[in-house]
């Protein structure tokens, strides 16, 4: 087979199906869980993955308080349900809790940094999603690295009510990095510290946006700096099906993989059409059945082969592409991977469920007469010194 063929080998199945799944994936039919982000951002590509926006992608919110307090209280959720409070009453966004949605202050304690206080993590919580301001096109950051690397690709000076501040110094306690300024130099503190209060600034500057060089006193009130929980990409097209390609598998060379958690949904009680496509697709079988062999496999959820030609672990990607028939739209596509070692043993070595027992010799998973034969091979090996010896320097 040539190189152009080894990319991508695609078996299309047809199915008829009635009342099946709801997840779409053209730009045009989705749109933000609080209906936040614009069509224009859509349309473009979501800045954390660099790929167009998908059903199931998220993304946060953020905003700059219109109310203040002090930063007297040394406990993190006393700037929560303030916080939690503001996005509550605003009239003008619905962002509150009726909506399902969480807010945490951009702070630190002494106790609870600011990046776990709001799940910014990287270490902890991975890259992340984009974080948006309540224009619905205003980038603040990419992902959670972009946010805590000292520079945001936008300031934060839009309030829940729409306003802009006209106060700019808004109190963190945190450095630049996500953790509480104490210990990181200046005499600048956390919440509850006492005395002297780390500062951000809301006005012009998206360099060291948590402003590790200004500070002000803790009994002054001043606004915070608020995150939502993360928030995902709905389908606003209910003729389009909903598909989940289900789980990553660790398999090997000729097992056959059922893929079984596939999920599609439609409200449309029309024909499906199911394309299932491997990359690279040597060597990729799919067996879809009715299940009349006592197989649970379909045209759905095939069972897939995989016969590899290297020594290698190799990783395939399946891609599920499914539509309405007549609907004269995009396929709905998702993906999911399967890593694809030489034999079981490896497969179980790379997943992390072996422990190889001194007596497994050869090292195959299975103590057995293989074993013994390599013991036998060295049986009588006599490795004692014949005669002292001088150590190498």
């Amino acid at each position: 087979m040539n190189a152009g063929k080894r990319i991508k080998t695609v078996l299309t199945i047809v199915i008829v199906a009635m009342a099946v799944l709801v997840q779409a994936a053209q730009a045009d039919s989705l749109g933000g869980e609080l209906g936040i982000l614009t069509a224009e951002t859509l349309a473009g590509d979501n800045p954390a993955t660099g790929a167009p926006w998908a059903q199931g992608d998220s993304y946060r919110l953020v905003f700059y308080t219109s109310g203040k307090m002090t930063s007297e209280s040394a406990d993190i959720d006393t700037y929560n349900a303030f916080i939690q409070d503001l996005a509550n009453a605003t009239s003008v966004y619905d962002i509150g809790v009726v909506e399902g949605v969480t807010w945490n202050v951009i702070g630190s304690t002494d106790a609870v940094d600011a990046r776990d206080n709001t799940s910014t993590n990287i270490d902890v919580d991975g890259n992340g999603e984009t974080i948006f301001l309540l224009d619905g096109s205003t980038v603040v950051a990419n992902d959670y690295a972009d946010l805590w690397d000292g520079s945001i690709q936008n300031v934060i000076n839009q309030t829940e009510t729409e306003a802009a501040p006209t106060y700019f110094w808004p109190c963190t306690g945190t450095y630049i990095d996500g953790t509480e300024a104490p210990g990181h130099g200046g005499s600048h503190g956390a919440f509850g510290d006492g005395g002297e209060i780390q500062q951000g600034s809301a006005e012009t500057t998206t360099n060291w946006v948590w402003r590790t060089n200004t500070s002000g006193t803790t009994t002054k009130e001043r606004p915070l700096y608020a995150l939502s929980d993360p928030l995902y990409i709905v389908n606003l097209d209910p003729t389009l099906p909903d598909v989940d390609a289900g789980s990553d598998w660790v398999s090997w060379s000729g097992a056959p993989v059922a893929l079984n958690d596939v999920e599609v949904v439609s409200n449309v009680p029309a024909a499906l059409i199911y394309a299932w496509s491997a990359s690279p697709g040597d060597g990729v079988v799919f067996t879809p059945n009715d299940g009349g062999d006592g197989s649970t496999s379909s045209v759905q959820s095939p069972t897939v082969t995989i016969t590899k030609a290297t020594t290698n672990p190799s990783v395939v990607t399946l891609t599920i592409a499914v539509n309405n028939v007549g609907s004269g739209k995009e396929d709905v596509e998702k993906t999911m991977e399967i890593d694809v070692y030489d034999d079981s043993c490896l497969a179980a070595e790379a997943f992390g469920t072996v422990e190889f027992d001194p007596s497994d010799f050869n090292q195959d998973c299975i103590t057995n007469l293989k074993d013994l034969t390599e013991i036998a091979a060295a049986w009588l090996d006599d490795y004692k010194l014949t005669e002292p010896a001088t150590l190498a320097e």
